[in-house]
């Protein structure tokens, strides 16, 4: 099946295949709950310069082409990559997430919960633009405090 797509000065051409076949073999691995892998072909062309560029990707789900047909499954995939782009690159690039030199025990991982917890709190609040409602808030820590509930007086 082919998917085809106009967009940011590129057309986009997905080509989704599926198969059962690799079942019992990634199940001897260790996968006892695959129900089918799928290989996603992405052609993409550059309409101003007429670059081409080629990528494959392989997934494996657990649900079986009766449940999800070949279609369904990139679609979810695809929605859920969106998903975790965003999420991760706002992170990233606002938080600078990727540089930080917290490295022992539990403070990775505490220092990602606070992140999504302020993430979550602005997203709450109606802010569009998380680089935006940092910009706003860091001037303003009255505001800031009160979306926690800190009265600054």
């Amino acid at each position: 099946m082919k998917l085809g797509k106009l967009g940011h000065g590129r057309v986009v051409q997905d080509q989704v295949r599926a198969t059962t076949a690799l079942n019992a073999y990634l199940q001897a691995l260790g996968w006892p709950k695959v129900g089918q892998c799928l290989c996603i072909q992405r052609r993409s062309l550059r309409t101003a310069s007429g670059v081409e560029t080629g990528h494959t990707h392989y997934a494996i789900t657990d649900l079986t082409p009766q449940a999800a047909p070949a279609r369904r499954a990139f679609g979810w995939g695809h929605v859920y990559r969106q998903i975790e782009n965003c999420g991760h690159w706002v992170r990233d690039v606002e938080f600078g997430e990727d540089r930080c030199s917290a490295r022992r025990r539990q403070a990775p991982r505490a220092w990602v919960v606070l992140r999504d917890i302020v993430i979550g709190l602005l997203r709450f609040c109606g802010a569009r633009s998380i680089a935006q409602a940092r910009a706003a808030l860091a001037f303003s820590p009255e505001r800031a405090a009160s979306i926690i509930g800190i009265p600054l007086d």
